[in-house]
């Protein structure tokens, strides 16, 4: 099983410089590991701070995956967006989308998952 790096975000991340920083003391641990960000904290990020991520993570250190957990939902598009331009949209995991949930804190995913599994139920008798 492959080691997981863990680390969080400040509120603000605006450079390419940043992102490399993030996991700069521990690069030759990336390679083959799962690296989880815990963006619970973020409020924004710039699209080029997010593609330096995906570059500097997935491309250039060879981390098995990128975890971006309760990001917000524009920093998400940004690192779909990335991830896929640069080849590694496979070893992209978004956990969950902070933003996109409904007013009993389930996630959207959860919700549809829902309302699917209701929509195959038999009718109750009236």
């Amino acid at each position: 099983m492959s080691n997981v790096l863990e680390t969080a975000t400040p509120e603000r991340l605006g450079s390419r410089d940043q992102a490399r920083a993030i996991f700069f003391d521990h690069r030759d641990r990336l390679r083959g590991a799962s690296v989880l960000l815990d963006c619970s904290q973020l409020q924004a990020s710039t699209s080029s701070f997010v593609d330096e991520l995906i570059l500097d993570v997935l491309v250039e250190a060879g981390a098995t995956q990128l975890i971006l957990r309760n990001a917000p939902e524009r920093t998400t598009r940004f690192a779909r967006r990335s991830a896929r331009l640069r080849g590694v949209e496979d070893r992209l995991v978004i956990d969950p989308v902070r933003g996109l949930e409904d007013p009993v804190g389930q996630t959207a995913m959860q919700t549809a998952h829902s309302r699917a599994a209701d929509s195959h139920q038999a009718p109750s008798p009236d």
